[in-house]
């Protein structure tokens, strides 16, 4: 499904769409208009890569090892010279040079990093996260996850069973929560000098990984996928085991998974969540339940 938002960055960055964008076209012309939008979003003459979804940006050419080509670009700059900086993704006031860095992203404009962005970078990591149009594991996947969580009423989190459900995921989701999990795994391990243990990124990346949409007990929701997120980096070896070759779209020949790791570990729940989850409801997320 193409988003409004992804079409208006369309004609933002193309002035020969504006043109041939009928002004009277609008999403209740339904198959038409998503068949158009389609088109345009998949062509090759955009440039832009925030606010863009993963399948697009595919087909538009700009992905490299699976991954698109500017998350790639952050996460090996982080990893050479964020790893062990305090705090990484808890600095203020970069949002200026965020934009900056943003704004040449989306364009030609782009050279590389300066030395001095690390946690401008770090932001804008976040900021391509959260601007993926129905975030990077959508409420549908995350469904299936959580329901791996809900099982046994929250006791425990069956991560053979979890392993299944991430492996069934799409190319592109899978490619990219691997390349991520397996840098915050790098980034939890240094802890001891950048404060940032795997309980504080699944804070900071929870919200940004899986999709919630809101509900009354949407702020519930989340802190179920912050355990989950914890979950993934601190057992990522076993969960997300092979980072490369990335996993091929139908398109191509998939890779054999590499093996599994020995032991699965438990994830014990604060009952009073499991509690409230229960007595408030459901949503698109806890209809699991």
């Amino acid at each position: 499904m193409v988003q409004s938002l992804e079409i208006a960055c369309a004609k933002e960055d193309n002035p020969q769409l504006r043109t041939q964008w009928p002004e009277c076209f609008t999403e209740s012309d339904d198959s038409d208009y998503y068949s158009l939008a389609y088109s345009f979003m998949a062509s090759p003459k955009l440039k832009r890569v925030f606010g863009i979804s993963l399948e697009f940006l595919r087909k538009r050419g700009q992905m490299r090892q699976g991954v698109p080509v500017v998350l790639l670009q952050m996460v090996e700059f982080l990893d050479q010279n964020g790893l062990l900086q305090r705090e990484l993704f808890c600095a203020s006031g970069l949002e200026a040079r965020r934009n900056e860095l943003k704004k040449s992203l989306n364009s030609v404009e782009f050279k590389s990093f300066c030395s001095d962005d690390v946690h401008a970078v770090a932001s804008l990591l976040i900021l391509f996260l959260r601007e993926l149009p129905y975030g990077l594991i959508p409420c549908w996947s995350a469904t299936q996850l959580l329901r791996v969580y809900t099982k046994t009423k929250g006791k425990d989190l069956d991560l053979k069973h979890a392993k299944k459900v991430l492996d069934s995921f799409e190319p592109e989701i899978y490619n990219v929560l691997c390349l991520l999990i397996h840098f915050l795994s790098r980034l939890a391990a240094q802890s001891h000098v950048n404060h940032m243990t795997s309980k504080d990124l699944s804070e900071v990346f929870g919200p940004c990984i899986f999709h919630v949409p809101d509900s009354r007990i949407k702020p519930v929701e989340q802190q179920l996928c912050i355990y989950l997120t914890q979950q993934l980096i601190d057992n990522v070896t076993f969960l997300l085991p092979n980072t490369y070759p990335p996993k091929q779209t139908n398109a191509t020949l998939f890779t054999d998974d590499c093996p599994p790791s020995s032991s699965p570990a438990s994830l014990n729940v604060d009952a009073a969540k499991r509690m409230l989850l229960s007595d408030l409801g459901f949503s698109r997320l806890s209809v699991i339940w």
